[in-house]
């Protein structure tokens, strides 16, 4: 019998989204019955036995709303087999340093379930897209950090889809 999976994220632009699907797509592919829905959705988890929390993160932190999402739902989260995924600038550059830093933007998650995987991904950061403000912060940082790019590695993110998957999805022979 196949896992039925919940893919939840949370995004201010479609880096987060366009990723969520990929996995979604993926986790299809293994035999998955896999539906994907937004945070703003509100998506009801009673009738999934796994529930993957994607977001992305801002000022060093996930997204309010994911976290607003989650601490509302943390009994129904602490029944579920769970797994998270952040997508932020920081993963441009895969370095120790960096998953560290990016890893502890999924603590506040971690704390409420111990995921069976976590997922750091670089995201995509396009000026014509983020507020006038967010832009000129931007385009006055000197260190590259907010450097314009697709930062997505998508055959890193395929093979933690196929991971993951690996663990949830169970077809009978």
């Amino acid at each position: 019998m196949n896992n039925k999976i919940l893919i939840i994220y949370a995004g201010n632009y479609d880096s987060t989204k366009e990723i969520a699907e990929f996995i979604a797509g993926i986790l299809s592919e293994m035999g998955g019955n896999v539906d994907l829905r937004s945070v703003d959705e509100h998506p009801r988890m009673a009738s999934y036995d796994t529930v993957i929390i994607g977001s992305a993160a801002r000022m060093d932190k996930l997204l309010g709303k994911t976290l607003r999402f989650a601490r509302r739902r943390t009994e129904e989260i602490r029944q579920k087999t769970t797994a998270y995924f952040v997508t932020c600038i920081t993963m441009k550059n895969d370095t120790p340093e960096n998953r560290e830093k990016a890893m502890g933007f999924l603590q506040p998650l971690c704390q409420i379930k111990e995921p069976l995987g976590t997922g750091l991904f670089g995201g995509k950061l396009e000026y014509s897209k983020i507020g006038f403000l967010w832009k000129t912060m931007a385009r006055q940082d000197k260190t590259g950090t907010m450097e314009e790019g697709d930062f997505r590695n998508w055959e890193q993110i395929k093979a933690w889809a196929k991971e993951v998957g690996d663990k949830i999805i169970h077809t009978e022979i």
